[in-house]
């Protein structure tokens, strides 16, 4: 059996308490740890805001050893939102620490902005910028504003019914507000353009240029105008007449009378105070038979005889002349004869486009042809033969175009507040309330000479035939300022002062009128 000795048990005990010191002590002084990770690598360590280290990648920690108890970590690296914690650290023990930085998202690079704000002098216009609809401008006069738009170049379309569109190109700065001020100018209304008969009487006057000149035409020798067709639209034919005589006036002819004058005279010649229906022959047969104007009556039993109706309605004929000698009428007119025959008279209207308009358009084209023939009164031989041709081209709005065919002349001479009691249905309040939009500023905006003398002498002639002298008189001496050589427009001149009483003004109005007519060309 073993023995122990007693006196070694102090010695053991000595040992155990010594070692348990040694270990509690060593216990004690230990710090604590953290292992901090950082994703991505690279990134910078702080320690209750001290720099520690920094970490070489994802997988190989910074360790640092702490006393227990929290602490402060933040993980900072460029391109990356900052990460910090509050860790607590516990003795004798390594606290992993991960910290995963998120990046800052890419900012979008500083572009200084600018504004625009438009203003229009009109009410509803309807605005683009670079083709696309923004709005449109309000009746208070707010202006459409737009902000947040880059510096660069735009462009600024409006547009509004009844007036034409524009389109201008703006700048944008920086920082500031660009202003941008529109003032549309009206469409230009019917009376603003030429009607199908004012453009073709300039048809007829263009055609008949020359005719003065015709080779075997004497200055010293009347002439008479005649139709050789023998029908035809009476209103054509003294248009055509009007020209002749006015060239040949010009020239210095002298104009004998015309066909309408002359079958007056070989009425009253021909039936001797009596009323018998006559014929006019105008052909002729060479030097044998003279181209005379012979006025026959048609049927002569029914010419020497008169019908009469009394009350009772019995009728009665009685014998006015006697039968076994009917008389003849040949009644010799001017030395020279200028006949004519309309040939052609066509308008031609057709669809018009160009890049550059604004509305649909018409082009207008008027075609006359003459045929003219010069005769020796006396013996009746064709001098001169010759045809004469002239067109005229415009172009107007399809939207005006009823009204040059129709135009309402005399409505707007009137109050535009009220239609006339024979208003036209093709001439609605709309269209008279627009007539007031035509301001003398907007006239002026025009710039268009021939659309200014076409607005004064026709609103200037429908004045006088409403009535108000003095507007007439004074739009038309608009339209006579703007073209000096326009008769028309001075007769419409003389006879408003002449309506209005001024009787010398409208002497001299006459006066120089017909200096225009006459004067060389």
């Amino acid at each position: 059996m073993k023995r122990y000795d007693n006196s070694s048990r102090p010695n053991f005990l000595i040992r155990f308490l010594f070692s348990s010191a040694i270990i509690i002590l060593f216990t004690s002084c230990t710090p604590a740890r953290f292992s901090i990770y950082s994703r991505p690598g690279g990134s910078e360590v702080y320690l209750d805001n001290q720099f520690v280290a920094r970490t070489v990648n994802e997988v190989t920690p910074v360790k640092i050893e702490v006393q227990g108890g929290e602490h402060s970590i933040r993980v900072l690296r460029e391109g990356f939102n900052p990460w910090e914690r509050t860790v607590k650290a516990i003795i004798n023990r390594d606290v992993p620490v991960m910290a995963d930085l998120a990046p800052i998202p890419p900012q979008p690079p500083y572009i200084p902005i600018g504004s625009m704000e438009i203003h229009t002098r009109q009410n509803g216009v309807r605005l683009y910028l670079n083709e696309k609809i923004i709005g449109s401008t309000k009746q208070d006069g707010t202006p459409v504003a737009i902000s947040d738009m880059s510096p660069g170049t735009y462009f600024v379309k409006a547009e509004k019914d009844g007036y034409e569109a524009i389109e201008e190109r703006y700048s944008v700065f920086a920082n500031q507000t660009t202003r941008v001020n529109i003032s549309l100018v009206p469409m230009k209304p019917y009376y603003c353009y030429p009607n199908n008969d004012d453009l073709l009487r300039q048809t007829t006057i263009r055609t008949v240029r020359g005719i003065a000149n015709l080779p075997g035409m004497r200055s010293n020798k009347s002439i008479a105008v005649v139709n050789l067709s023998g029908d035809g639209d009476d209103s054509l034919r003294a248009l055509v007449e009007d020209a002749i005589i006015a060239e040949l006036a010009s020239k210095g002819r002298v104009v004998a009378e015309r066909e309408d004058h002359l079958l007056v005279r070989i009425a009253n010649e021909a039936a001797r105070g009596d009323s018998i229906t006559l014929d006019l022959l105008t052909s002729h047969g060479g030097r044998e038979r003279p181209f005379l104007y012979d006025a026959r009556m048609k049927t002569f039993s029914d010419a020497a005889m008169m019908v009469t109706e009394n009350k009772d309605g019995v009728t009665n004929q009685m014998l006015i002349r006697d039968l076994s000698n009917p008389p003849e009428a040949k009644i010799p007119s001017a030395d020279q004869i200028l006949g004519y025959k309309i040939v052609e008279k066509t308008l031609r209207v057709d669809l018009s486009e160009q890049p550059q308009d604004n509305e649909k358009m018409l082009r207008r084209e008027f075609i006359m042809r003459l045929y003219v023939r010069l005769i020796d009164a006396r013996t009746g031989v064709v001098q001169w033969a010759e045809r004469f041709e002239a067109s005229l081209v415009d172009r107007v709005p399809q939207r005006i175009y009823r009204w040059l065919v129709n135009p309402p002349t005399r409505y707007y001479a009137y109050d535009l507040n009220k239609q006339t009691p024979d208003d036209d249905s093709n001439l609605s309040s709309d269209s008279l309330a627009t007539i007031s939009i035509l301001a003398p500023a907007d006239l002026e905006r025009m710039k268009d000479r021939d659309a200014l003398f076409w607005y004064y002498r026709n609103i200037g002639e429908s004045y006088l035939r409403a009535g108000r002298f003095d507007d007439a008189i004074r739009l038309l001496g608009e339209a006579i300022i703007l073209r000096p050589d326009d008769y028309e427009a001075k007769m419409f001149y003389a006879d408003a002062k002449l309506k209005s009483g001024d009787l010398n003004g409208a002497n001299k109005a006459y006066l120089d009128a017909f200096r225009t007519l006459t004067k060389s060309q």
